[in-house]
C-alpha cells in the first residue's frame, strides 16, 4: 500500500510544481479514495484501521500547508462551478 500512496505523493507534489492544479487535485482525490477503500476493508479490525490511518497521516504530513490550501481550494472551486453555487 504504501508504495501506492508514494507514488500519488510524488505525482501530486510535481502536479503542484508543474502549476498543473487540476492534476494535482486529481492525484490528491486517489489519495483520498485509496485511503477509504483500505478504511472500509479494515472497518472491522480496529488494529489494522490505526495502522492504515497512520499510514496515510503520514504521507499527507509530506504536503507543506500552502500545497494542502491551493490543491483543496482549486478542488473548492471547481465544485462551486459545477455546481453553479
Amino acid at each position: 500500500m504504501n508504495k501506492i500512496y508514494e507514488r500519488l505523493v510524488n505525482n501530486c507534489k510535481r502536479a503542484y510544481k508543474n502549476n498543473d492544479l487540476k492534476k494535482a487535485y486529481d492525484y490528491w482525490c486517489s489519495m483520498h479514495d485509496e485511503f477509504e477503500y483500505i478504511e472500509k476493508e479494515h472497518n472491522k479490525e480496529l488494529d489494522e484501521w490505526v495502522k492504515a490511518h497512520q499510514e496515510f497521516q503520514n504521507y499527507m504530513s509530506k504536503f507543506t500547508d500552502q500545497e494542502v490550501y491551493d490543491i483543496t481550494n482549486y478542488g473548492k472551486e471547481k465544485y462551486y462551478k459545477e455546481n453553479d453555487l
